[in-house]
């Protein structure tokens, strides 16, 4: 998956359910997990911090939501998006 794509992903996923931790948005766009169970989710810190210094996302506590730029970005994106 590419840095694009991924950020797509990631943003879907907080679209349709705000207020995600790192672990859970690991779950909604499909990373693996280790032999225990847990998320990889140490494999979304950088795209995160990316979104978050793009103000695309906000941090509440380890809990991550959509801004409306964020919103806007997926809108402009669907729009351009080939049919």
């Amino acid at each position: 998956m590419d840095e694009l794509s991924l950020d797509q992903e990631l943003l879907r996923a907080l679209r349709s359910a705000p207020d995600r931790s790192l672990g859970e948005l690991a779950d909604a766009v499909g990373l693996p997990r280790t032999n225990f169970g847990r998320p990889l989710s140490h494999r979304l810190r950088e795209p995160v911090e990316r979104l978050l210094a793009n103000r695309l996302v906000e941090d509440h506590h380890g809990r991550y939501r959509l801004t409306e730029r964020g919103r806007r970005t997926l809108a402009d994106h669907a729009l351009d998006a080939p049919r």
